[in-house]
């Protein structure tokens, strides 16, 4: 009888409605190589197929936008409010789906840094009035808070649509989400910013419309920064108020995917996309603490993991339930299958 060199990674694990084969994932990455109609092509469906076809459990679409006009931050994104991306962004998933992956969908808000709807002409929208890198920000009003929740809910359900097993809320790197719920930008004196739980009243309003969209037999992730790390000083935030943040989404989505760092400063890029100078699995520790602090969703991690060895370590240790790698997909989306047969 043949015995599993690394058994914690190969333990299949079952999400709401979902059964993933392993336990790793292949985290958001978009694919910018798609034309001026945005249509996902025959080169994108095959990036995405690849990893599915290497073993990953599940693979992640990243930077689906849930808002065109106001949302996008580069103009090579994927949007999720046009009802022509149905017949592309559905073959893609049925690609990975043969291969015997969750597909699952990234949805994503730049709020204050949405670069490109302000170069087309959009006001930028923030938490509240400021100058922004980009250009003056403007104050999102009660119907531009509506409109958002609604926004995200709408592309759960398009996702839905498509065949998406799964559904990923970007709520990391300094994105919409994490404007809302800091407590150094988000000033606001209504009901939406101030205290700790107004600043959590918009992503878990943008939870519940997904839930709502979606029902309970699709899973949700929600990707989060467990620390900003280099801003922690000044415009960002640390673990402690990180394991705050996931305590309220806990119970409420099924996977909380603690990632890192924030995109507004070089030096915290650099603990979002770890590079060969810091240790392998570098922010795992923001799962691990995350992971004491939760009760009822999985916990998963990501940064810097390469080798299988050190992942089974980490899974076995019981630091996260998950484990997700970008970066390594791309260098050998042959991993998995590699790592279970020996090679």
């Amino acid at each position: 009888m043949s015995v599993l060199k690394y058994p914690h990674i190969f333990e299949p694990i079952q999400v709401a409605g979902a059964l993933f084969r392993n336990r790793l994932f292949s985290s958001p990455q978009g694919f910018y190589n798609i034309g001026p109609d945005l249509f996902p092509n025959s080169d994108m469906i095959g990036f995405f197929e690849t990893k599915a076809r290497g073993g990953f459990a599940s693979v992640c679409v990243g930077d689906l936008i849930v808002d065109w006009k106001n949302g996008r931050h580069y103009d090579w994104l994927i949007p999720m409010d046009n009802p022509k991306m149905l017949p592309g962004l559905s073959k893609l998933v049925s690609a990975v789906a043969r291969q015997g992956a969750v597909a699952s969908a990234e949805l994503s808000h730049a709020g204050m840094f949405a670069k490109a709807s302000f170069e087309a002409g959009a006001p930028l929208l923030g938490p509240v009035d400021m100058m922004g890198k980009y250009g003056e920000v403007r104050a999102m009003t009660e119907a531009d808070i509506e409109h958002v929740i609604d926004a995200f809910g709408k592309a759960a359900a398009f996702a839905k649509q498509c065949g998406f097993g799964m559904v990923t809320i970007h709520g990391g790197h300094g994105w919409l989400i994490p404007q809302f719920w800091s407590k150094q930008l988000n000033t606001r004196k209504d009901k939406w910013g101030g205290s700790f739980e107004n600043r959590m009243r918009l992503p878990l309003a943008i939870v519940e419309s997904v839930r709502k969209a979606v029902g309970k037999s699709i899973p949700i992730e929600f990707r989060m920064s467990g620390s900003e790390w280099a801003m922690a000083d000044d415009n960002g935030y640390d673990i402690d108020e990180g394991v705050r943040f996931a305590q309220m989404l806990d119970g409420k989505v099924d996977i909380i995917h603690v990632s890192a760092g924030t995109h507004e400063t070089v030096a915290s890029v650099c603990i979002s996309h770890p590079s060969m100078f810091l240790e392998d699995g570098v922010n795992a520790k923001y799962a691990a603490e995350i992971k004491k602090h939760v009760k009822s969703s999985f916990v998963a991690t990501v940064g810097s993991f390469s080798d299988p060895a050190h992942m089974e370590e980490t899974l076995a240790s019981g630091n996260a339930d998950i484990i997700e790698v970008a970066r390594q997909s791309l260098a050998d989306p042959n991993l998995i299958t590699k790592a279970r047969t020996g090679r």
